[in-house]
């Protein structure tokens, strides 16, 4: 089926930050223990729930800063994985109108400190980045969110056979010294084991991440969902990621042209210091979709 296109308006009240701050953690609270009871009931991993709540909040400061926000394709995209888990069971509606009323009241407490950033690069790859504080678990850690895109001359079978070639994901991912897929749930979805050697001052730790890629050939596109599964590996001693999601969508276009679109909700290990944090912005972002498509063109050679 598909997603209506959607336009949301709403006129946010403003200026009752305290009451609002409070409110929205007791919100909070309500639907992090609702979630937790339904991934017990329907299976939905707890950094799924967290990936899905942070998108849904990106969409929902928009509403407040803009006053009016049209859906665009990726959020669209967005809905449907939230209708896929969930509307076997009919529950969305309920979900999303429940998470709304609380990601508005906590945007209030935390507009404004919450920034987004948009660069550009010479090569026209464009990064749209934030990085933040969040609560996971009552404690504040640090949040790098990041959204970028390139558009580029490319073969689009080849840019999707490189992310699913999991050995060259040490080439495509900075400071990345192992990748290897240690099981296949399916045909589609997968568990990976990254070994990361990062420079100082920050630890070396490693990632355990389930994969899964679907394509949708009446819009010529393919998906691959990142999500951390940190328990689907046993403890080899270091620092291990725990939350980290993101997704990449490949979509073909004219011309012998593809576009990259990657999106990514980040929680380091440790907090980075702002100047190494903001130092790989817009670059790092931008280094991991020139280095799909330079492997894209070279590994059938």
């Amino acid at each position: 089926k598909h997603v209506d296109l959607l336009i949301v308006t709403i006129s946010p009240f403003r200026g009752l930050g305290l009451f609002f701050q409070r409110v929205g953690v007791f919100f909070l609270t309500l639907i992090k223990i609702a979630l937790v009871l339904i991934s017990l009931f329907y299976r939905i991993e707890v950094n799924q729930q967290l990936m899905y709540r942070s998108q849904l909040l990106d969409l929902f400061k928009n509403i407040l800063e803009k006053h009016s926000f049209l859906i665009t394709p990726e959020y669209l995209n967005l809905l449907s994985q939230i209708h896929s888990n969930f509307m076997a069971k009919k529950m969305i509606k309920k979900i999303i109108l429940v998470s709304l009323l609380s990601f508005l009241l906590q945007i209030q407490a935390n507009a404004q400190t919450k920034k987004w950033t948009t660069q550009t690069t010479k090569d026209k790859i464009t990064v749209k980045s934030c990085i933040s504080d969040t609560l996971i678990d009552s404690e504040t850690r640090q949040l790098v969110e990041y959204i970028s895109k390139i558009e580029v001359v490319a073969d689009y079978d080849a840019c999707i056979a490189v992310l699913k070639n999991i050995s060259l994901h040490k080439q495509i991912f900075e400071y990345t010294e192992k990748s290897v897929k240690v099981k296949e749930l399916s045909a589609n979805e997968w568990i990976i084991y990254y070994f990361l050697d990062v420079p100082w001052p920050m630890p070396n730790s490693d990632s355990v991440i389930k994969m899964k890629f679907t394509t949708d050939k009446a819009n010529n596109s393919t998906y691959f969902y990142m999500t951390t599964s940190p328990k689907s590996v046993e403890d080899k001693g270091y620092r291990r990621v725990k939350v980290s999601n993101s997704s990449y969508t490949i979509k073909k276009l004219a011309n012998n042209k593809v576009s990259i679109v990657s999106t990514t909700y980040s929680v380091p290990t440790i907090k980075a210091p702002d100047w190494l944090a903001n130092s790989w912005i817009p670059e790092g972002p931008a280094n991991i979709l020139r280095n799909i498509v330079k492997l894209s063109k070279t590994q059938n050679k």
